[in-house]
């Protein structure tokens, strides 16, 4: 910085900049940045560790309990429609082990294994339960091949 007029509003910046950061530290009640970065990360990590925790004990078995609804919805529309309802195992089988294409679709975050390995088990069982059975006509064989190549 050359200017005087410039210097002066970087130095007063800077002031309030540090002053700033003091209380910021003052706050965490640390002394130096060091302590302050380490605060930080251990602080991040209990997040974490509490987010974790919360979607392990409270999202995860709500979003199954929905996943297991909307796959008996789709078993009901798929069969008004013509389509073999038993497809959807399929479908979810697809997603539980994905081909290396379809890895981009689906992130590690949609369904832990186990999460996934229960639904389908879920989604048995409701074919079990309404009494669905595979269908082995041409016409449904056309009508799945034509969708399920556009998956892969």
């Amino acid at each position: 910085v050359t200017n005087p007029k410039t210097a002066a509003l970087a130095l007063k910046w800077a002031v309030v900049e540090m002053g700033r950061r003091y209380r910021l530290m003052a706050d965490k009640r640390v002394r130096n940045i060091d302590s302050y970065n380490k605060l930080l990360e251990r602080e991040e990590k209990e997040l974490e560790e509490y987010a974790d925790n919360v979607y392990h004990n409270l999202i995860s078995p709500r979003l199954l309990s929905y996943e297991t609804d909307a796959d008996r919805i789709a078993m009901i529309y798929l069969k008004r429609a013509g389509y073999d309802p038993t497809a959807l195992v399929s479908v979810l089988q697809r997603i539980y082990e994905p081909s290396s294409a379809s890895l981009d679709i689906f992130d590690d975050n949609y369904m832990k294994k186990d999460d996934m390995k229960e639904r389908l088990l879920n989604v048995q069982n409701i074919m079990r339960d309404e009494g669905y059975r595979a269908r082995s006509d041409r016409q449904f064989a056309e009508r799945f091949t034509k969708y399920s190549s556009g998956i892969r």
